[in-house]
């Protein structure tokens, strides 16, 4: 560029000097003094600097020029879309590297070649509608279509073009938009799996649609699921492969001469060939063949007949995908964290039919495809553990029915004797009262000494069983016919105390009550159980000790806790079970009073309201006793 530049400048050189010899003829007549021929000279030297500068300022303007020139032709050539012109008849005029790459050929073949003849037959009408919409309508237009040129992945490209200012060209712009469709399809795949699998409960069933739109959608020429059946994976679905193929690739655990399954060091089965691998979890990320989700895959698989055996990683390899003719294969692991449960397998006959992204999105199916799995194995469980429970339960409710039914039926028949036992004894007992009565009054004087205690003995014997039979009546009467209601334990307490003031105010105990609550129970049944409990504390007390006793209740959890503490002659550790029994007495008849069923209508009392009773020893003497009933629903 510099020689260039200096040649002109001598050009202009020459050219100035013969114009500067013919002004210096014509007017050499005039010039007949010096000073006027230095003005001349000067002059013509300032018009030969102002010349120079002026090349100079265009020397750098060519320059800079060229070098624009040389940085749109570099952003134009290296941009990484594709950028062409198109004639009004669809030819190619130019293309940078990026379209060329697109087209899949050579960027000097390409130049004067039919655009449209690069567009695959699906989508080349969308193409002619777009160019000639652009043609008619001078105006930016956009679409998408799938180049077939020499790929074994189409190329899904997007479109743009628009006329240039002269109205001779068509400026036509290239994206390639295949990951992002195809991120597209694999996004609805998975939403069309997932859609599968959570709605119905027919895993072979979801099984069969999936392998199925997998096929679909990746048009690959086979697909198996092979999922885990006892210790083996065998293909629980496939569309594509040959009933030779399934046959012989069915079944993949590596096996004995004498039939039996191997098994490493530490038990577990050996699996065979590649697919073994991937399933037991030894996929190798360092190695090529393997992706960090443990996949396998391969877009040639021929060069692995010629691995040497020490340097294959597989257990047997068996190569029957390569000796089908399966050029293209990738193995997916079905699985959940690190628990695999089986493999999707995609062959197809065709080189470089895979891709990194798409081994990723097979990924994502298989962890679908595996929690599905398991959740269905664990509701299938769960619904027959269900099954069962409602099976025993009903048959438990059934065995408790009877025995409810046959336990009504004997307490119906005791309570029912009982009444009738102390009811129809207690006429031969007030008859036997009556002349022992009698016979006192008679004999008056008449009898000995031991003839009087006869008498004494049979009217005391008398006036017990009386007791006993009214007591044991009583038992039976307790609860029947009686109505739940809302009960004041404090005004329970109150009557009972006003009913046993004689007795209290005998031995001037003291007696002290606590705030009491209400309860929802048996307000007779209720007065009977306090009455019994404080007339003990009262009954059993030390001589010549006042009885103190004191009437509280606490709220623990949902229940009240009843306590009638005294300082009485207390209980044995070893009683405190055997009071609460019918008919059963810890202390002397001669000493206290009484038939000894007080208690056991206190127990019954308290399971009626479905509480409980128990007794407890105080360590300065005396005892407590405690019983519990439900706390009202807005007490809990």
């Amino acid at each position: 560029m510099k020689k260039d530049d200096t040649s002109e400048s001598e050009s202009l050189r020459r050219k100035a000097e013969e114009k500067l010899n013919i002004r210096e003829a014509s007017a050499r007549p005039g010039l007949t003094t010096k000073p006027e021929m230095l003005k001349l000279i000067h002059e013509l030297e300032v018009h030969q600097v102002e010349l120079e500068m002026m090349n100079e300022e265009l020397r750098k303007a060519r320059i800079t020029a060229q070098e624009s020139a040389e940085k749109y032709v570099e952003l134009y050539e290296l941009a990484p879309s594709g950028y062409c012109t198109l004639s009004k008849e669809g030819e190619i005029t130019s293309i940078n590297l990026a379209g060329a790459k697109m087209c899949g050929r050579n960027r000097l073949h390409l130049i004067n070649s039919s655009f449209g003849f690069l567009i695959s037959d699906e989508t080349k009408h969308v193409f002619n509608l777009f160019h000639q919409k652009v043609w008619e309508d001078n105006a930016k237009e956009t679409c998408e279509v799938t180049m077939r040129a020499g790929w074994n992945h189409p190329l899904q490209i997007q479109l743009t073009g628009i006329l240039s200012e002269n109205g001779k060209q068509c400026l036509l712009s290239m994206v390639d938009i295949t990951r992002l469709k195809k991120d597209s399809t694999y996004l609805k795949l998975n939403r069309d799996i997932l859609g599968i699998l959570s709605g119905t409960e027919n895993f072979r069933a979801d099984i069969q649609r999936i392998t199925g739109i997998i096929k679909a959608t990746t048009l690959i020429d086979a697909v198996g699921v092979r999922m885990q059946d006892g210790e083996d994976y065998p293909y629980f679905y496939s569309d594509g492969f040959s009933t030779e193929f399934l046959n012989t690739e069915n079944s993949i655990l590596s096996r004995e001469l004498d039939g039996g399954i191997c098994r490493d060091g530490n038990g577990n089965v050996c699996l065979e060939c590649t697919c073994g691998l991937v399933i037991s979890g030894q996929a190798d990320p360092s190695n090529p063949l393997f992706t960090p989700g443990g996949s396998a895959w391969t877009n040639d698989s021929f060069p692995f007949l010629a691995v040497p055996a020490s340097e294959d990683p597989r257990t047997n390899p068996r190569n029957v995908c390569i000796h089908m003719g399966y050029a293209s294969v990738a193995l997916i692991p079905v699985r959940t964290g690190n628990k695999i449960i089986g493999l999707i397998q995609l062959n197809h006959r065709q080189k470089d039919r895979f891709t990194p992204d798409e081994v990723e999105h097979l990924e994502y199916i298989g962890v679908n495809i595996a929690e599905a799995f398991l959740r269905k194995q664990s509701e299938a469980e769960i619904q027959e553990l269900n099954e069962t429970l409602e099976t025993r339960i009903a048959e438990r409710t059934c065995i408790l029915e009877a025995t409810n039914r046959e336990l009504t039926f004997h307490l119906s028949e005791i309570e029912q004797f009982v009444y009738i036992a102390s009811h129809d004894l207690s006429e031969p007992l007030n008859v036997l009262t009556s002349f022992t009565s009698l016979l006192h009054e008679e004999y008056a004087g008449k009898l000995d000494e031991d003839g009087n205690k006869s008498v004494e003995f049979i009217s005391r014997a008398a006036t017990r069983m009386r007791l006993l039979l009214k007591g044991l009546l009583d038992y039976s009467l307790l609860g029947k016919d009686s109505v739940r209601s809302y009960v004041d334990c404090s005004n329970v307490v109150g009557a009972v105390l006003s009913g046993l003031s004689g007795s209290i105010l005998e031995c001037n105990a003291r007696i002290t009550v606590q705030p009491l609550p209400v309860v929802n129970g048996y307000s007779k049944e209720l007065e009977i159980l306090f009455e019994n409990l404080v007339s003990n504390a009262v009954k059993f007390r030390k001589k010549d000790v006042v009885p103190e006793i004191r009437i509280s209740a606490e709220h623990q959890r949902d229940e009240w806790v009843f306590s009638i503490e005294d300082n009485g002659i207390g209980l044995d550790r070893h009683d405190r079970e055997k009071i609460f029994d019918i008919f059963k007495r810890m202390v002397k008849r001669n000493d206290y009073d009484g038939a000894g069923i007080g208690l056991a209508h206190c127990k019954k009392i308290t399971e009626m309201h479905g509480g409980r009773i128990w007794a407890e020893s105080n360590e300065i003497g005396g005892s407590t006793f405690r019983f519990t009933i439900p706390a009202l629903r807005n007490e809990k």
